[in-house]
């Protein structure tokens, strides 16, 4: 599985795609909402899922997923906070912060 990474944290960043790529995916990250944007633009950029932090320095987790979906229909979208958020669609899952990397491993399949 091909898997967008986004989040302001290097250290959580480091973490999760060591251990996604540990695990057989193959991880793409970015540290903003810009960055996300960009590689997002890439058309030969293809993605399975997306880890999203919900709170970034340059906007909010939940308007790179909406680019997200927009490009990528079919594919699972994973909003990160450490908020109470109720997400926008139901085909969004929601993960608490802090969360063990596994229950994100449980959540992509």
């Amino acid at each position: 599985m091909r898997i967008l990474l986004v989040d302001d944290e290097p250290s959580l960043v480091s973490l999760l795609g060591q251990f996604l790529t540990r695990n057989g995916h193959e991880v793409q990250s970015a540290g903003t909402k810009a960055d996300a944007i960009v590689l997002l633009s890439k058309p030969d950029e293809s993605f399975d899922a997306a880890v999203i932090d919900l709170t970034l320095p340059d906007g909010t987790g939940e308007e790179v997923a909406k680019e997200f979906a927009l490009q990528h229909p079919a594919a699972r979208i994973v909003i990160a906070t450490g908020y109470d958020y109720s997400a926008p669609s139901e085909a969004w899952t929601v993960l608490q912060k802090p969360f063990l990397p596994r229950a994100l491993l449980n959540i992509l399949g």
